[in-house]
């Protein structure tokens, strides 16, 4: 397995992890919880982000929330 993908399975298995015990014993999250909120600009709902696209012809149009990977076909 080459580091990349091994590095992406750890991550991905802590995640798990984290989430039963966060679901478990939901009790000990409500302390990061109340600083993420305080820290976020737009407090717990985040900001509000719309996206309009017009295209014509052969025209393309690619809209991403985040990072987005294409190649050209």
């Amino acid at each position: 397995m080459d580091p990349e993908t091994a590095l992406l399975a750890q991550s991905t298995g802590v995640t798990l992890v984290t989430r039963r015990l966060l679901v478990a014993q939901p009790g000990p999250a409500a302390e990061p919880r109340g600083l993420l909120a305080e820290l976020s600009p737009g407090g717990t709902t985040g900001p509000v982000i719309t996206q309009h696209a017009t295209a014509s012809g052969r025209a393309r149009v690619r809209q991403a929330g985040r990072d987005r990977h294409h190649t050209r076909r």
